[in-house]
């Protein structure tokens, strides 16, 4: 596969020019080609390169630069580098919370903070992940409805934070809750 998008890249250089907006998906996908094969070098550097070419084309204040910060973020989260992903990923949560007017409830904003949640589980800093995962649960529940997976995610990671700070009680709902997502 790599070879196909290597020599998509270079033929969509050689027409378009690096900075094109169709560069941006074939980086995207490209560096998630490269952390799938566990390149982290190859992958950062596509990731970056989006980055770029999105930040040149569309500035700092748009969608676009939120996911270049969430991939990114997943670059780093995939290679356990937990401080460089939640930067990454606080700063997508940003852009998203800019461009909604300050809501936080963005169609995008449950995925980040589901992500964020899951750094802090494995970091042990539970209460903090815990108020991610509550973010991503009004999030989704308000873009998806009940049935959305990331809505049952984010409760089965709640009722992990809940057990984790011994409030068991809640722990048991969320638990309760995951598991009628999923059914």
């Amino acid at each position: 596969a790599e070879n196909y998008f290597e020599e998509a890249k270079s033929l969509y250089i050689n027409h378009y020019g690096e900075a094109h907006p169709i560069m941006i998906d074939l980086y995207y996908n490209l560096g998630h080609l490269w952390v799938k094969k566990s390149n982290f070098e190859k992958a950062k550097e596509c990731y970056e390169r989006t980055f770029e070419i999105n930040k040149k084309i569309y500035g700092d204040l748009h969608p676009n630069i939120s996911r270049s910060y969430f991939a990114l973020g997943y670059l780093y989260n995939y290679f356990q580098k937990s401080e460089l992903a939640l930067e990454n990923y606080k700063q997508a949560l940003e852009i998203e919370k800019k461009i909604n007017n300050g809501n936080d409830y963005g169609i995008k904003a449950g995925s980040i903070n589901y992500h964020i949640g899951s750094i802090h589980i494995r970091t042990k800093r539970y209460r903090e992940a815990l108020k991610h995962y509550k973010n991503s649960l009004v999030a989704n529940l308000r873009n998806y409805g009940n049935l959305e997976e990331e809505v049952g995610g984010a409760c089965y990671h709640s009722a992990l934070s809940y057990k984790a700070t011994f409030d068991l009680q809640n722990a048991i709902v969320m638990s309760k809750y995951s598991l009628d997502v999923y059914h």
